[in-house]
């Protein structure tokens, strides 16, 4: 008999049939056929067929016997060797199952392999019908897919010997992406009631991961209804005119931006209507504010000036871009001590109507902070600590800050000529308007017992020096931007202005620039005068540069006349006009 067994080439899934054919007896003889099976060289089972006995590798024999009717028999056999089953992709997905222009589709597949070997699998990743070079097992969609694109991946196994069937996932289609959320405010932060417009303003556009265009729409609501009546300044519908609001009202825009197909994140942002505080008003700490207009005026040694000194050179026009309101006088001692429960000055027995002295740089400038917070607005200054030994750094550019500060010297001599080119702040004879040595008697005086100028602004000429926000340099006004000049970028001093009650005329005057340690405050007549810029403005932070820690410096003194000085040392003996100095 022949013996074959089938499959010729066998897998550990296949079931093999063993067959002999031919068989036959000389004598006539009925003949039976039976069949065993053998494994790697043990029994393995009877009959046609084998299945499951088996794997990779194994050598499988069949063994025919045919029998005669006597009992004799004669064997034929047949070999096959166990082949490598390839393997097998059971499922493949993709996700995430919602998927946008810029998200990463992975593909997560499941494989057998009946022999038991390791699987590989390759990936092929097709984009509306076409090959893409990816071929690992993510693709991202900021490189290879964009919205409304079919996404597929091919997945095919290996077993390092054959492989498996490709097997197809099932596709993903590219969802719109929403833009993002805008960068949304209010200009300005403070808005004046019935004085100034509010805009919703987009500080940052939305961005469209698909590239379509933004558009926005913009509601808005007072006191949480539904307001209808905006205008539009560049989108529509982000102006509130300033006829529409009221004091403490509380406005809210709401920005929601679409690409045509779906609206991104809205975007909030409020603000209170502040009271329009009018041509002057009174402040926390008690004193009053007068508003001074924006304006150009010629600074420094006009026609209108005698006795000038070379710092206040050359003449110049500048611009302040800003209203402000200027301290009607300069700070008291009561209003001092009101804010910051101290009175440093030396002349207390003046009285609290006096103003205030030896207060330096720094503690002037954390009076006009303590005057922003009563006030809940913006502080000028970084300060620390407390008393004499506060220390303070500028913590928003002047023209920007909204808070109460010290005025910039442009501010100061803007406020002191009032439009006109007197010598002095309101007139051209100085007793009528200052306290100098020649009538005060060595002794500073009462507040407002002269004189104002134009502006209702008393003793911006005489009774005490006052503190500026502005570093010195003698040769500034040789450089100085023409609009709203902030001084020197730094120097050993800050600006004073005014003169006061021991010095003579010359220091009175309109146009005379004087400076000092800013942590200084032994001559008796170291005061200050507080500024606030008009509300209705955008404030913006800067870094500005830190205090010098300072020394004791030697330096000709354009108030004191040539000859070295040592301000920390400088004595306040008085007779007329005479200093002595310690140095």
């Amino acid at each position: 008999a022949s013996v074959a067994i089938s499959p010729g080439s066998p897998t550990a899934v296949d079931t093999l049939t063993c067959e002999a054919t031919g068989a036959s007896d000389p004598d006539g003889d009925l003949v039976t056929l039976s069949y065993a099976w053998g494994v790697g060289g043990s029994p393995a089972g009877t009959g046609t067929t084998l299945s499951g006995a088996f794997a990779k590798a194994d050598e499988v024999i069949c063994t025919a016997t045919a029998t005669d009717e006597t009992g004799a028999s004669g064997t034929s056999s047949a070999t096959v060797t166990i082949g490598n089953t390839a393997p097998e992709v059971l499922t493949v997905t993709l996700g995430p199952s919602e998927a946008y222009t810029n998200d990463t589709l992975t593909a997560v597949t499941t494989t057998t392999d009946l022999d038991g070997d390791s699987v590989t699998v390759s990936y092929a990743w097709y984009v509306d019908g076409s090959l893409v070079g990816a071929t690992g097992s993510t693709l991202s969609g900021a490189t290879y897919f964009d919205k409304d694109e079919a996404v597929t991946v091919v997945v095919t196994p290996s077993d390092g010997t054959d492989s498996g069937d490709s097997v197809a996932s099932d596709s993903i289609t590219i969802l719109n992406t929403a833009p993002s959320a805008p960068g949304v405010s209010i200009d300005p932060a403070e808005p004046s009631a019935g004085v100034d417009d509010i805009i919703c303003s987009m500080d940052s556009g939305s961005s469209d991961a698909d590239g379509d265009t933004v558009t926005y729409t913009i509601t808005w609501d007072v006191d949480g209804s539904p307001y209808s009546g905006a205008t539009t300044t560049s989108e529509t519908g982000d102006t509130i005119p300033a006829s529409a609001t009221s004091a403490d009202e509380e406005w809210t825009c709401t920005v929601t931006p679409n690409d045509g197909e779906s609206d991104g994140a809205s975007v909030d942002a409020s603000v209170v209507i502040e009271a329009a505080l009018g041509s002057e008003y009174v402040g926390a700490h008690g004193g009053t504010m007068i508003l001074i207009d924006a304006q150009t005026f010629e600074m420094g040694c006009t026609a209108g000036m005698t006795s000038c000194q070379s710092n206040e050179s050359p003449a110049h026009l500048v611009t302040l871009t800003n209203d402000f309101y200027m301290g009607e006088t300069e700070v008291t001692q009561g209003e001092y001590y009101a804010m910051m429960g101290t009175n440093p000055s030396h002349f207390s027995s003046c009285g609290s109507d006096c103003p205030v002295e030896m207060v330096t740089w720094h503690m002037s400038a954390a009076f006009a902070n303590a005057v922003s917070d009563s006030e809940g607005l913006e502080q000028c200054y970084t300060c620390t600590g407390s008393g004499t030994s506060t220390s303070c750094s500028i913590a928003v550019e002047p023209y920007s800050c909204g808070g109460y500060r010290l005025p910039t010297e442009a501010e100061w001599e803007a406020a002191a000529r009032c439009g006109e080119d007197t010598l002095y702040a309101g007139s051209t004879v100085i007793g009528d308007v200052a306290w100098y040595d020649s009538n005060s008697g060595l002794t500073p005086h009462t507040v407002a017992t002269k004189a104002s100028n134009a502006c209702g602004l008393y003793d911006m000429s005489g009774n005490v020096w006052e503190w500026t926000q502005d570093w010195y340099s003698s040769s500034y006004y040789s450089s100085s931007p023409g609009t709203d000049p902030g001084g020197a970028t730094s120097s050993l001093y800050r600006v004073l202005r005014g003169g006061t009650w021991r010095n003579n005329h010359t220091s009175a005057r309109v146009a005379y620039r004087n400076r000092n340690d800013p942590p200084y405050r032994y001559d008796y007549d170291f005061g200050l005068r507080l500024l606030r810029t008009s509300p209705g403005f955008d404030g913006v932070s800067l870094d500005m540069m830190p205090d010098f820690a300072l020394e004791d410096h030697n330096e000709t003194s354009p108030m004191y006349g040539a000859g070295p000085v040592s301000p920390r040392d400088l004595l306040g003996q008085i007779s007329g006009w005479y200093f002595t100095h310690a140095t």
